[in-house]
C-alpha cells in the first residue's frame, strides 16, 4: 500500500487517506491477523530470556564504538490494542530499553511522535512522514545523538 523512492524512502499511497474503501481493506488485512496474535502470557517463555541477550549484543556493539538508539513509532487503534497485549509497553519494550542501557524513544513519551493520524493504524501518510523525520531528526540533534547538518 505503498511505493518506494529512487531513494528507497517508502510513502504510503494517497489512496490511503482519500479512499475509505482501499484504506478499509487495509485495515481489514490487518484485522484478520492481529487478533490471532498470542498473549504475552504465552510467549513469555521465549522473550524473557531474549531480552537480556539483545542488551548484551547491543552493549558489545556501542563498547566497538558502535550507537544504539531505540525508536519505538506510534501505533494507534486495533493495531495498538493488539501490539500491546502482544507485547505490553511495561514488559518487553521498557525491559529492552533497561537491559540496552541505550537511548530510546518511545511515541507515549513525545507529543510530537504522537500527533499524526494514521491510515491504516500503523505508518504515516505520504504528506505526515517528512514533517515527523524532521520532527524526531531534530530531537536527536537537540539531544546531542546526531550534528545539525550547516
Amino acid at each position: 500500500f505503498g511505493h518506494n523512492d529512487e531513494d528507497r524512502n517508502i510513502y504510503m499511497y494517497e489512496a490511503m487517506v482519500t479512499d475509505t474503501t482501499f484504506r478499509n481493506q487495509v485495515r481489514n488485512m490487518w484485522m484478520s491477523f492481529l487478533p490471532k496474535l498470542p498473549t504475552y502470557e504465552a510467549i513469555e517463555v521465549v522473550y524473557d530470556p531474549w531480552i537480556p541477550q539483545i542488551g548484551e549484543l547491543l552493549q558489545e556493539f556501542e563498547n566497538r564504538g558502535g550507537k544504539v538508539i531505540l525508536i519505538h513509532h506510534e501505533a494507534e487503534g486495533p493495531w495498538l490494542k493488539n501490539f500491546e497485549r502482544f507485547l505490553p509497553k511495561a514488559r518487553v519494550w521498557d525491559k529492552l530499553v533497561e537491559s540496552c542501557k541505550c537511548t530510546a524513544y518511545h511515541f507515549s513519551d513525545y507529543d510530537f511522535m504522537s500527533q499524526y493520524n494514521l491510515p491504516d493504524w500503523s505508518h504515516l501518510s505520504a504528506h505526515d512522514a517528512p514533517e515527523y523525520t524532521k520532527l524526531m531528526v531534530q530531537q536527536l540533534i537537540d539531544d546531542g545523538h546526531l550534528k545539525p547538518n550547516n
